[in-house]
């Protein structure tokens, strides 16, 4: 029991309760019916009777003897604890207690689901509390009348972003010009974030997304609108001041080094390295 402890199974002592008093009931019935024996009865008839209601009681009970076992290997092998939260099946929740014969899971929906140990040991279980990053997966639908020198710019720009934010992992830290949509030019960024637990998560995706908004308006261009029909622009449109000083600026580059795109050279990408700033920690709410 002091093993399992300092292992930090405490699942696993919770087990040895039960497990203590079947045995001694298993002792108890072997002393008396040796001692039966040495004292001159025929046990025969009685373990063969033991034998038989044995058989009896398996096939009435085969379906509890199931989810008994499946509790055992659950809090034995541990694949989930009380606490953590997971897909267990098709149900998303938090697992709230691991018995002899279920476990309960509550749901986002706040509601709880028990499930047989036989059925849950034998589930798909992916518990989200044991990863050790968190993965971003977004994908940035441009104006179709950004010039390729702008997407070049968009591209170089939001890549030096993911490098220098201390919060992403810089391998993979993947920002590519994937696709044309029916009405934008499509940007997949694809990166690890450094967080502990879903709010952290968050809260630095939506760091990085203010950025690349920030990113996406200096370059002159925006987010892309669904439209499949002509109409007359009479607002302020894309400003030709910020297209002008792209311009500019992408001439700068093509005289200096030109372009990082497509591999991102390591002369080019180290010096960038966690050189934002940003909160250590998320802050107690």
């Amino acid at each position: 029991r002091l093993s399992y402890e300092r292992q930090g199974k405490t699942n696993s002592t919770a087990m040895l309760g039960p497990i203590r008093k079947g045995l001694s009931v298993l002792i108890v019935v072997l002393c008396a019916i040796s001692l039966m024996r040495n004292l001159g009865f025929d046990v025969t008839a009685i373990i063969a009777g033991l034998g038989i209601g044995g058989v009896a009681i398996a096939l009435a009970g085969q379906k509890t003897i199931e989810n008994l076992f499946g509790g055992i290997s659950i809090l034995m092998d541990q694949p989930v604890r009380v606490g953590d939260f997971g897909r267990f099946g098709t149900t998303m929740g938090t697992v709230e207690d691991i018995g002899l014969r279920s476990t309960r899971v509550r749901t986002l929906d706040r509601t709880v689901v028990s499930i047989p140990n036989a059925e849950f040991s034998h589930m798909r279980l992916e518990n989200f509390e044991k990863r050790d990053k968190f993965r971003w997966l977004s994908q940035l639908g441009i104006r179709m009348d950004a010039s390729t020198d702008q997407m070049r710019l968009l591209l170089m720009q939001i890549k030096e972003l993911m490098l220098s934010h201390p919060m992403i992992y810089k391998d993979p830290a993947r920002v590519r010009f994937v696709s044309f949509g029916a009405s934008s030019l499509n940007i997949e960024i694809f990166a690890y974030v450094k967080a502990s637990n879903h709010n952290e998560y968050i809260a630095v995706v939506e760091d990085m997304n203010l950025r690349i908004l920030d990113i996406i308006r200096n370059a002159g261009t925006d987010l892309a609108y669904p439209a499949q029909t002509l109409f007359l622009e009479r607002g302020a449109g894309i400003s030709k001041e910020k297209v002008a000083d792209v311009e500019k600026r992408i001439s700068q580059i093509k005289e200096q080094d030109g372009f990082p795109q497509p591999f991102y050279p390591s002369s080019w990408a180290e010096d960038k390295y966690d050189t934002l700033d940003f909160p250590d920690s998320v802050p107690d709410r």
